[in-house]
């Protein structure tokens, strides 16, 4: 009878540790096995930083760096005031008083200078550059696999807009304090020291305060455990609660700002499923342009025109997601490509706009962090076939460096795209037109009194988003200062049906009435003003001047007195109530209103004349001449017929 073969022993994944270390052979030999941790640091850094440097030149973005930066008083004052502010307020939609800290410390070393902002974010970045390649080693114990991860964070295009756009900055500092607070998690576990539990929950805090996406990090240190073997239980799980709790404040506290300030858009404006769509849409572009990192923007819009889906690829892209979904069940075995799959996955999950945020259906600054899962997983790719292909490591070594330098050059020339607001916009259209950066760049044109060519960015707006609240009033504006005054009112009226209460709208409209002396129509847009907006002085001294130009004084005196017991040292308003009083007789109140003229406008020449035209009135000659002299001696055209006459009056 024959023996029965014998059983192989049951193996797994070849080289497949519990830590998913990435196996290693005798590559003593390797250069890259005898030069220390800091030369290999050192040199990544050195290649980040090349291919980053023309951000250096850069200057702030009209995007969102106003808000932050420019036009924000907070940053330039940096004291107890400012920094309760920033831990008690939200910013442009969201908490992150880190970073506004942050802005506050870099205008008080650099000044508004954009190179000084562009340096601390750079300088950021590759810090996190290093830790990302102190966390690679310590996951995968393996250094090239670690040289791989840290060089495709360092300098791949996706990228740039993190380092290069100070607005953007939140992101380089989350992920500086996401990764050192892993890398201290990962201490804990493998020494049992509390003081790295704690040290790592810090570092957490540090992030969150500096973007809420950090929230995910409890369920990554999961992650962790499960790269490595540990065994999720009551135990490991218990030791998330503290980080979970955080994440659960911070998160609340991240959307209930959002959803006040109406960055989190009305979940009916989108149905579910084309939510989910569009989510899967996200998904797959952001790997798309990880693998062929071409036709990136600062502005990414929806797929859609006139609120409808107007890409095959929205609905193509739920069954890719499904498809790789297979392949990573097919490869569940593998610990580092579940590892990979689920650290995107999950870090990607808050921004993929299944809560619809903001107007861009993805932007390349919400991948910083997600990315490293992808790197990682590259980079334990390319250990294990370099090390089971020895006859062919040079050949490798030189196709990396190939693919290196040719991402290198892409992420050189996408920093210069951020070299100003027209070249990051232009470079926006060219990729990707949107109702978004048409209308930003429109504004620039507008700004810079290049007003046909920020009509032509605003018709192309009214083409896209006809919907879009501030398009109607921009165009209006550009017609009007263009001249085009029936254009302008007829879009100014399209603006006010989808913002009837704009209290702006009516103030250009009535301008526009009064030069066209239509001042039955400008009564009745100040009229609408002060309906609408009752404590506004400025609205009732406008209603005074038509008023007394309608010869309707009465009316006239009562706003101008409204104007001064609402805005006491409102100045204009006691030259036009002198004149009003004078008009009508009251001479002793027009010569206090003149004297209250002068008292806060010594240098208002106009006033003086008024006033000697009241002292004359008054009889008082040698003070009437004694004001016309003042006036004329200071650029006021009085006739010399009048100051002979005066001069005759009083007796000189």
């Amino acid at each position: 009878m024959a023996k029965p073969k014998p059983k192989k022993p049951a193996t797994t994944e070849k080289a497949e540790r519990p830590a998913a270390q990435v196996a290693q052979q005798a590559r003593t030999t390797l250069f890259i096995e005898r030069v220390s941790n800091t030369k290999i640091i050192v040199f990544i850094l050195c290649a980040t930083a090349l291919c980053l440097v023309p951000i250096l030149q850069n200057e702030f973005l009209a995007f969102d760096d106003p808000s932050y930066v420019t036009d924000n008083p907070l940053i330039q004052h940096l004291g107890l005031g400012a920094i309760k502010a920033f831990f008690t307020r939200q910013f442009v939609s969201t908490y992150q008083p880190l970073v506004m800290l942050s802005y506050a410390v870099e205008y008080k070393l650099f000044g508004v200078s954009g190179p000084g902002f562009h340096l601390f974010s750079l300088l950021v970045h590759l810090v996190n550059v290093a830790l990302v390649f102190l966390l690679a080693q310590r996951l995968l114990k393996d250094r090239i696999a670690a040289v791989i991860t840290a060089l495709l964070f360092g300098i791949h295009p996706l990228h740039v807009e993190s380092v290069a756009w100070v607005a953007s900055q939140k992101d380089v500092l989350y992920a500086c304090f996401f990764l050192a607070s892993s890398l201290c998690y990962l201490r804990f576990v493998s020494d049992k020291n509390r003081k790295y539990y704690l040290l790592s929950m810090f570092l957490f805090v540090l992030s969150l305060l500096s973007k809420a996406q950090a929230v995910v990090l409890p369920v990554v240190f999961l992650l962790f455990d499960y790269l490595q073997g540990r065994k999720i239980d009551g135990k490991t799980i218990s030791e998330k609660v503290p980080f979970l709790v955080l994440s659960l404040i911070f998160g609340v506290v991240a959307l209930t700002m959002q959803t006040k300030t109406g960055a989190v858009q009305d979940f009916a404006y989108f149905p579910f499923y084309e939510r989910a769509m569009f989510a899967c849409y996200g998904f797959v572009c952001y790997l798309l342009q990880t693998l062929v990192p071409i036709k990136l923007s600062i502005f990414y819009p929806y797929p859609e025109t006139l609120d409808k889906i107007n890409s095959v690829f929205v609905y193509i892209a739920p069954f890719i997601v499904a498809a790789l979904a297979v392949v990573v069940i097919k490869f569940r075995k593998s610990r580092v490509v579940m590892f990979a799959a689920l650290f995107f996955c999950i870090t990607i999950a808050l921004v993929i706009q299944l809560i619809p945020v903001g107007t861009a259906v993805r932007a390349d600054r919400y991948s910083y962090v997600s990315l490293i899962g992808i790197f990682l997983l590259a980079g334990y790719a390319f250990a294990r076939i370099y090390e089971q292909l020895p006859a062919q490591q040079k050949m490798l070594t030189m196709v990396a460096g190939i693919y290196f330098v040719v991402i290198g050059g892409l992420t050189f020339s996408r920093s210069m795209v951020f070299k100003d607001s027209m070249t990051a916009y232009n470079n926006a259209l060219d990729n990707y037109p949107s109702f978004m950066i048409y209308n930003n760049r429109g504004v620039i044109f507008f700004n810079n009194k290049e007003y046909k060519e920020a009509l032509a960015d605003f018709q192309e707006v009214e083409k896209i988003k006809p919907a879009f609240p501030n398009i109607w009033y921009n165009s209006g504006y550009a017609y009007q200062q263009l001249g085009n005054m029936p254009k302008a009112l007829s879009d100014y009226a399209e603006a006010l049906k989808k913002d009837p209460n704009n209290v702006d709208i009516y103030t250009k409209v009535q301008t526009i009435h009064t030069t066209q002396n239509d001042l039955p129509a400008a009564l009745n847009d100040a009229n609408k003003i002060i309906e609408l907006k009752p404590d506004k002085a400025e609205a009732y001294y406008t209603r005074a001047e038509l008023l007394g130009r309608m010869g309707k004084a009465k009316e006239a005196m009562a706003d101008l007195d409204k104007v001064i017991a609402m805005k006491p040292d409102f100045v204009e308003v006691y030259n036009d109530r002198g004149i009003a009083n004078s008009m009508a007789g009251n001479y002793d109140q027009a010569l206090k209103d003149f004297d209250k003229m002068i008292q806060l406008k010594p240098n208002d020449w106009n006033a003086y004349f008024n006033r000697s035209l009241t002292y004359k009135a008054l009889g008082r000659y040698a003070d009437a001449y004694n004001d016309a002299l003042t006036a004329k001696k200071n650029g006021r055209q009085v006739q010399d017929q009048y100051l002979e006459e005066l001069k005759r009056l009083a007796g000189k």
